[in-house]
């Protein structure tokens, strides 16, 4: 029964420190776990439906996992004020931009491939 107990303490706790975030702080949180699950779904698709894993399909899994990780880095550097705002964001935009280029360059190399070996 002191587990239920502690356990019903520590989401309390949790709870009233959630609250005292501010709400763009909650939203990063809440975008970050969502595309965690996101990743979780993708990665349990492909394993239960024997999808084959090639290049392209390995950048569409793991996209929103690097994802998750660039905005809670962004959420950290906004909390913890180590960089002004709009420098957090543009570092942010600049990370995003960058793998998004890199994941168009992946199907571009296995568009090549696919029509170099048909």
């Amino acid at each position: 029964m002191s587990r239920v107990l502690g356990l019903k303490e520590n989401f309390n706790q949790l709870k009233s420190e959630w609250t005292k975030l501010d709400d763009n702080i909650k939203f990063f949180d809440l975008l970050s776990v969502g595309l965690i699950l996101l990743f979780g779904f993708g990665f349990i698709l492909v394993n239960l439906l024997n999808i084959t894993m090639n290049v392209t399909n390995a950048a569409l899994l793991i996209f929103p996992l690097i994802l998750s990780g660039y905005i809670y880095v962004l959420r950290t550097k906004l909390e913890d004020n180590e960089v002004d705002n709009q420098t957090a964001i543009k570092e942010f935009y600049t990370l995003t931009g960058i793998t998004i280029f890199l994941i168009v360059l992946t199907f571009i190399y296995s568009l090549i491939i696919a029509i170099t070996l048909n």
